[in-house]
C-alpha cells in the first residue's frame, strides 16, 4: 500500500475514532455533558489523535529515511567499476536502476529472461513499456533493479503493518482515557496538531532536499549532460 493511500486510511480511521469517542463520552454522561471533565468533542479529538498521529509521524519519518536506506542497500550490488567511479557516475547508474525497476513490473517471465540475456533487447523492451534509459542495462543492472523493486515492496508491506499496529494500539490506549481533565485534553489536542504540522513541514523540506541532492548527483562530471529522453526518478510516495 502506498504512503498516500495509508495516510488517507489513517484520516478515515481518525474520523471514525472521533465519532466513537464523541458517542462514548455522551453515553458516559447520560445526556448531561456538564458531568464530564471535557466536552464530547474534546474526547473525540483525543481519541482521533491517538489513533492517527503516532502512525502518521512514523510513516512520514519512514518516507523520509526509507528510500535512502533502500538505495544504500541496492548501491552495494552495483558492479565494482561503477562503485570505483565518481559520485556522479554512481548517481547516474542508480537513476538507470530506478528506471529499469519501474519497467520490470510489467515484464513477463520470458521478457525478463530475454532482457537479462541481451542488454539491447532489454533497452528495446523498456522502450516499449514507455521507459527510456540512457544506456542498455546489462544483467547486473537488471539484478539490482529487481532487488530495488523487492525491497520497496517489502517496505510497503512493513509500513502498512506498522501503521495498522500503531493505529490499533493508539485507539486501545485512548479509548479508556475519558476521565482526563479538560485542560489536559485540550493541551494534548493542541500539541498533537502542532506536532503534526511541524512534522509535515519537515517532511516536505527533507523531500525537496533529497530531490535536489539526487539532481546534483545524477549530473555527470565535466559538464556533460545526459542525451536523449529523461530518466524516471524514484517515486517517494510509492
Amino acid at each position: 500500500m502506498s504512503l498516500s493511500t495509508l495516510l488517507l486510511c489513517l484520516l478515515g480511521l481518525a474520523v471514525v475514532a472521533f465519532f466513537v469517542g464523541f458517542a462514548r463520552a455522551r453515553m458516559l454522561a447520560h445526556g448531561e455533558e456538564r458531568s464530564l471533565h471535557s466536552r464530547p468533542g474534546y474526547h473525540g479529538g483525543y481519541l482521533a489523535l491517538w489513533t492517527s498521529l503516532p502512525a502518521v509521524l512514523v510513516l512520514l519519518a519512514w518516507a523520509a529515511v526509507g528510500p535512502r536506506v533502500i538505495d544504500g542497500q541496492v548501491q552495494t550490488t552495483l558492479p565494482a567499476q561503477v562503485l570505483q567511479g565518481s559520485e556522479a557516475q554512481i548517481g547516474l547508474t542508480m537513476s538507470v536502476v530506478r528506471s529499469v525497476a519501474s519497467g520490470l513490473k510489467t515484464f513477463s517471465r520470458e521478457e525478463l529472461q530475454a532482457a537479462k540475456a541481451n542488454p539491447q533487447e532489454a533497452q528495446r523492451l523498456l522502450s516499449e513499456k514507455g521507459i527510456v534509459v540512457a544506456s542498455a542495462p546489462d544483467a547486473a543492472i537488471i539484478q539490482s533493479a529487481q532487488l530495488l523493486d523487492n525491497l520497496k515492496r517489502k517496505s510497503r508491506l512493513a509500513q502498512t503493518f506498522v501503521a495498522a499496529l500503531l493505529a490499533i494500539a493508539g485507539f486501545a490506549f485512548a479509548f479508556t482515557g475519558f476521565t482526563f481533565s479538560k485542560a489536559f485534553t485540550l493541551a494534548f489536542v493542541a500539541a498533537g496538531f502542532t506536532g503534526a504540522a511541524f512534522f509535515v513541514v519537515v517532511f516536505f523540506a527533507m523531500s525537496n532536499l533529497l530531490h535536489c541532492e539526487c539532481c546534483c548527483v545524477a549530473r555527470p562530471s565535466g559538464g556533460r549532460r545526459q542525451q536523449g529522453a529523461s530518466v524516471r526518478r524514484a517515486n517517494l510516495w510509492s
